[in-house]
């Protein structure tokens, strides 16, 4: 009877068999399809970005941003000249720009567009003029020039300052160019370069992190056209210092406190309906005073003020520059 059962039991695990080989067949090739599904809507997605944005759209919008307003900013921080030697002397530079390509011949310059080309062929630089628009005294006159050369820069491909720039297929193979060619190189003395990208820290953005040895810390990278500077926010021992590039040792946070602001402040949020109310003089002062954007991230326990609740809270920010947080 035992020996029945026994039988009976086998043949019904056999008979599972298949249902199972049916079952595993129709997972694999559930997933398999699945698989294929996703293979295809990342390629259209990879498709899709380089029709958008290419491999070097963040080149050419870095070169186009350069030539048409970074180089304006950097001449505008730098703009006057004057001489020691005659205090009335000085030359202002009112404008730059960048122009064309063009083709130079020994020291003549010729106004016909080169192509790139022809600079590979030539082992030329694919280069355009930098032209500038001064002020400058003559004696007691004062005297303007406009469209002086200054120099040359070189010109990335299908930049804003490139030939290469909106033209079709047919214009393209008249000039000898590749259509798929995306650009975002220069050439120079006839070989092709290219300018690597490197990652940097946001300017001017406060960041905060903790160091190797768990310290909490506060940097903001400082960046214009005519200065850079870095400062730190350091805290040793419950302490807070200001760290500078330009300072040999850690200045007390309280020091500069009592030398930038002698002055107390108070902010109650007493009378105020909400919390954006509550929050509008604390932002009035860190307009006014922007080093303390640097230290309102800290408290007294090492937090991040962003952590704390805004209701029920006034701020304070004492004489001896430390900003604390209590309870109404």
């Amino acid at each position: 009877m035992d020996a029945a059962k026994d039988s009976a039991r086998l043949e019904d695990k056999w008979a599972l068999v298949p249902a199972f080989l049916r079952w595993k067949q129709n997972f694999i090739i559930f997933h398999t399809w699945n698989i294929a599904i996703a293979g295809v809507f990342l390629f259209n997605r990879v498709l899709l970005l380089l029709q958008v944005r290419g491999l070097v759209k963040q080149h050419i919008a870095s070169y186009d941003y350069f030539v048409n307003t970074e180089i304006k900013k950097i001449l505008h921080a730098n703009n006057l000249i004057t001489s020691d030697a005659n205090p009335s002397f000085y030359l202002k530079y009112i404008d730059i720009r960048v122009g064309m390509p063009s083709s130079e011949e020994g020291f003549n310059e010729i106004n016909d567009r080169i192509s790139p080309h022809e600079c590979r062929l030539r082992d030329m630089t694919y280069s355009a003029p930098v032209v500038v628009d001064i002020e400058y005294t003559r004696g007691n006159q004062r005297v303007l020039r406009n469209g002086l050369v200054i120099g040359k820069m070189p010109v990335m491909l299908r930049s804003s300052r490139c030939i290469l720039k909106n033209m079709g297929e047919k214009e393209l193979a008249r000039v000898q160019e590749c259509p798929y060619d995306p650009g975002g190189y220069f050439i120079v003395r006839g070989s092709e370069k290219v300018v690597l990208i490197q990652e940097q820290l946001s300017k001017n953005r406060i960041m905060i992190g903790r160091n190797g040895k768990k310290e909490l810390y506060c940097e903001v990278l400082s960046s214009t056209q005519d200065r850079k500077s870095k400062t730190y926010v350091v805290s040793k021992r419950n302490r807070y210092y200001l760290r500078h590039n330009q300072l040999s040792d850690d200045v007390p946070v309280a020091i500069i406190f009592k030398v930038k602001f002698p002055m107390s402040f108070r902010l109650s949020n007493q009378g105020f309906s909400n919390a954006t109310e509550r929050m509008t003089p604390l932002m009035a002062f860190r307009q006014s005073y922007p080093f303390a954007a640097l230290v309102h991230f800290f408290w007294r326990r090492s937090e991040p003020l962003t952590a704390l609740p805004v209701s029920g809270c006034w701020w304070r920010v004492r004489a001896h520059g430390l900003l604390s947080i209590t309870s109404a």
